[in-house]
């Protein structure tokens, strides 16, 4: 199937010499990685939530379409005259610069573009808060300290200012102050694991391992963290509940089957319960992942500052957040610097790449739009939501052959996904195409999917190939699941009708 031509800017379509189609499905020529191309799922999951994914904190600030375009169309009614002369985009970062030559070179760049965030943003918290965070990776505590409590200043209750300063003082080994701020997290947001997992380290710390189970337990009931069981495990070591221990400990590596010092804890517990094969493996285990952990500084850095390309992996996450602060505060340009940097700096950068997706499918920049998503689907292979917002952007230009093979492409990923047998079924429903796979991609996505949606395309499909007792059927189900909607009853009493006309 020849692959259709888009104009990146306005998203239509038009045949072409192959060069021609090879050229246009490239993000602009600035980014050259190019892997191949967001999904909704993945889109509005983790794009939406403007929560830093670093590692450390996780927050929810959404992207506000809706009041962005109630903004666009205001400024459309108003008189020209009033209309201001749009300020040209602040330069944050250069997203066409080489890379940087040096661990100077990328510290500088670095602090610069989130000085400028501070600038067009002197009273946001979480731009503030960025700044914080990149002090403590330049190992400025100080200047870090000073930040979270211009935070505060600002919102006394902004939780992750307290949890970066009970982190800072925990890495000072100041541990009754670690646990004091992170108490304070916790009073404001109880179910904050970064700051319960400090705290519990701080009790650790102080002697107090009794205190832990109370901390932990409840919570990881609820929410089970490798980082919490192998917490507890330790509270249990030091209690001398070596079965709790060993319990925890394996909980810890059943999360997160690489984590190193949880099989020496597990090692230990087991040696201790006269458990000898099993602590045997799992210090052999231990000993496995030390080795690894040694021979790939990527995975651990000793010395931080010699390492230039894990540095620039941890850069790359500072600027698809910085991304986000720059986005929700409607500077759109900008943020699509920082994120072009972002995925510069990081080939494997799943985030900036989503982000920039997201970008350009509002923009109706489409031929950059699928670009972005299929480095995405080359990125993450397994996940076929990718392949599927693909499908629906050929789908919404019309371009039914292309959307049809890229639905097709999300089932070749996963099989067994209810979502890409729904999408290829409402094509073909809506195409006419192909009705006898369309009923059996329907009753598997039933099948995978049962949802409301899903039925009535299931009824849908058995009316028109006249499996009308299918289609009453199904359109039934659906409204066990959605019972007030009025799109389903009209259907409901089509199909009725239908029956009626073949009695």
């Amino acid at each position: 199937m020849n692959e259709p031509v888009l104009n990146p800017a306005d998203g239509a379509a038009e045949a072409g010499p192959a060069d021609a189609r090879q050229e246009l499905a490239r993000p602009p020529a600035r980014q050259p990685f190019v892997r191949g191309g967001l999904a909704r799922s993945a889109l509005f999951i983790l794009v939406l939530a403007g929560g830093y994914y670093a590692g450390r904190y996780a927050r929810n600030v959404y992207l506000d379409r809706t009041a962005a375009g109630d903004r666009a169309a205001m400024e459309e009614q108003a008189p020209a005259a009033d209309q201001a002369s749009p300020a040209a985009p602040a330069m944050v970062v250069d997203p066409e610069a080489s890379l940087p030559a040096s661990v100077q070179a990328l510290y500088d760049e670095t602090l610069a573009a989130v000085n400028v965030l501070v600038q067009l943003f002197p009273d946001n918290v979480d731009a503030l808060e960025m700044k914080a965070r990149v002090h403590i990776w330049l190992g400025n505590s100080s200047q870090a300290e000073l930040m979270w409590q211009e935070c505060l200043k600002r919102d006394p209750q902004y939780i992750h200012a307290y949890v970066g300063m009970a982190a800072a003082a925990a890495a000072r080994a100041e541990h009754e102050k670690s646990l004091e701020l992170a108490q304070r997290a916790l009073e404001t947001d109880p179910p904050n694991f970064q700051a319960r997992a400090i705290a519990a380290d701080a009790l650790l710390q102080l002697g107090r391992a009794e205190e832990v189970p109370a901390m932990l337990e409840a919570h990881l009931a609820g929410d089970p963290r490798s980082r919490g069981h192998f917490l507890l495990g330790q509270a249990y070591a030091q209690l001398g509940d070596n079965a709790k221990a060993r319990a925890n400990f394996a909980a810890a590596v059943r999360i997160f089957p690489d984590y190193v010092e949880a099989y020496s804890g597990l090692a230990a517990a087991c040696d201790k319960l006269g458990e000898t094969d099993q602590a045997r493996e799992a210090l052999d285990k231990f000993r496995e992942l030390s080795k690894k952990r040694e021979a790939d500084p990527s995975r651990v850095r000793e010395d931080v500052s010699s390492d230039l390309g894990a540095l620039q992996r941890e850069a790359s996450v500072f600027f698809t957040d910085m991304g986000r602060v720059l986005y929700v505060g409607q500077k759109i340009a900008e943020a699509e610097q920082v994120w072009l940097r972002a995925a510069a700096l990081d080939d494997q950068n799943v985030v900036c790449r989503q982000s920039l997706a997201w970008l350009c499918r509002n923009a109706h920049r489409r031929g950059e739009n699928i670009a972005w998503l299929k480095q995405l689907a080359a990125l993450e292979p397994a996940n076929p939501s990718y392949w599927i917002e693909i499908g629906h952007v050929y789908s919404d230009l019309l371009l039914m052959p292309a959307a049809e093979e890229a639905f097709r492409q999300a089932r070749r990923v996963a099989p067994e996904n209810g979502a890409a047998c729904a999408a290829l079924a409402d094509l073909l429903l809506r195409t006419g195409q192909k009705l006898t796979e369309t009923v059996e991609l329907s009753r598997q996505a039933v099948q995978h999917q049962p949802s409301a949606a899903n039925y009535a395309m299931l009824a849908a499909a058995c009316q028109v190939t006249r499996d009308l007792d299918g289609a009453r059927t199904a359109i039934d189900e659906a409204l066990k699941l959605a019972p007030h909607n009025e799109t389903y009853r009209a259907a409901r009493e089509s199909i009725d009708a239908d029956r009626q006309s073949n009695e």
